[in-house]
Order: C-alpha cells, then structure tokens, then sequence
C-alpha cells in the first residue's frame, strides 16, 4: 500500500545581490517616472501600497521614510549597500529612488514562485503472521 506525500512549497532564493534596477533607470516605467516628477506625494501612497505598508502612507513625505524602504527592500531581496547610502541617495534623487523602489518590488515579487516539490511516497507493507496450531 503506497501513502502520497503531500506537495511541500519551497520558495526559491535570491541569488543576484544587485539592484535590478539602476538609480537612473526610472525609464523603464515612463508612467510611473511621470507620476514621481508631478504628483509626488500621491504617487509615494500609491508605491506603499504597492509594498503593502499602507501604514507609510501617512509618513510617506517623510525623507527618512524613503530612506528605510530602500534599507527594507535591499535587505528583503539581499542587495548590497549600506543605511548611508540609502540616505544620501534618497536627499539627492527622491523621485528616482521611488521609482527604483517600485521597479525592483515589482521585478522581484513577480519573479518570486512556489516550486512544488513531491516528496517520494511510502510505502507500507503489511505482514501477516501465521500460528499453526
């Protein structure tokens, strides 16, 4: 008799410890480096609502909040780089770094699957035993 195994999810890693997105390449979605260059503030709600941290909303105006979300999505996807550097990037291009935020959640998360893996089944043997009388 052969028990299946239930499917056990595995999510896959990341192996490039690099910005997919470069600081400069807010080209790469031209409505939304429109909208960080004219509607900034509205457009900082709409991206963390994109990382699901409606909570920023409120804060989102904030330079240290932009600073800490690039800190959380380099260190949720394992990207090189250091809190000084966020800080520094994001006084200088603000509206740059918003759109690398949303470019590189946007690359990752679709990027990010469930590989389904089989484990082998068991199987179960019976044994029947026999007494002579």
């Amino acid at each position: 008799m052969q028990v299946a195994q239930p499917m056990v999810p595995q999510q896959m890693g990341y192996a490039n410890n690099e910005w997919i997105h470069g600081l400069c390449s807010c080209f790469d979605n031209i409505p939304g480096c429109l909208a960080a260059c004219f509607c900034y503030p509205i457009y900082q709600c709409y991206v963390t609502c994109q990382l699901h941290e409606e909570a920023l909303c409120l804060l989102a105006g904030q330079p240290a909040t932009w600073t800490a979300v690039r800190a959380h999505i380099r260190g949720k996807f394992n990207i090189h780089g250091s809190i000084c550097g966020d800080c520094i990037i994001n006084h200088l291009c603000p509206c740059c770094v918003l759109c690398q935020v949303r470019n590189e959640w946007e690359s990752r998360h679709k990027s990010v699957g469930v590989v389904m893996q089989q484990q082998a089944p068991i199987v179960m043997q019976t044994t029947t035993t026999t007494t002579n009388p």
